[in-house]
């Protein structure tokens, strides 16, 4: 994966005052793509989201990240703050900020909901160790090299009062990763393969 494809890929990691006026008023959300490489791969942090009632998403696999709070000075200030209660890591020591993909919009049971999530990604410049929070029952890092080239294809089927989907998904180690996270890992990997 090379690095420098990505980050001329990605858009500057502040919104621009139209894209900031469009989402006024609106529910936002980011997440953090924590990219961690070597001679031989690149793994992203994922979470496994404790089970929790209230929660649309408790127990699926997913990205560090949440709602922008009122006290949030940007949508990158959000992600670093959500990954460093989800996850303990501080996206501003040890780690290189390579830039913001576009925003998507967010789905739950089958439905699109009215909240858009951005993702902000990172690069690991120091050994970093993921301690889950409350909200997180587990964190690891996942093969996204491997991903990329087939070896974890899977699927997913996820079943709602009124049918059925089938959807494309990785698994790896027990792990399903599909829905909005395996979308944005997939434009992840589009974006450093153009």
């Amino acid at each position: 994966m090379d690095l420098q494809t990505l980050r001329s890929s990605l858009a500057p990691l502040e919104l621009s005052p139209e894209e900031q006026e469009r989402i006024a008023g609106h529910r936002v959300a980011a997440v953090s793509i924590l990219l961690r490489t070597d001679a031989s791969s690149v793994d992203v942090l994922l979470i496994r989201r404790a089970i929790v009632k209230k929660d649309r998403w408790s127990g699926q696999i997913g990205l560090p990240g949440g709602h922008r709070e009122e006290s949030d000075a940007s949508l990158l200030a959000t992600a670093v703050r959500e990954t460093h209660e989800e996850v303990g890591i501080d996206l501003e020591l040890g780690v290189e900020t390579l830039g913001r993909m576009e925003k998507v919009q967010a789905k739950a049971r089958g439905k699109m909901l009215e909240m858009s999530i951005t993702p902000f990604v990172f690069q690991a410049t120091e050994y970093v160790t993921p301690v889950p929070g409350p909200e997180v029952d587990v964190a690891f890092w996942f093969p996204l090299l491997r991903a990329r080239d087939g070896e974890l294809d899977s699927s997913h089927t996820y079943r709602s009062s009124h049918a059925n989907f089938h959807m494309p998904a990785w698994a790896f180690e027990g792990c399903v990763v599909w829905g909005l996270t395996y979308e944005i890992l997939s434009e992840l990997n589009r974006l450093v393969d153009a």
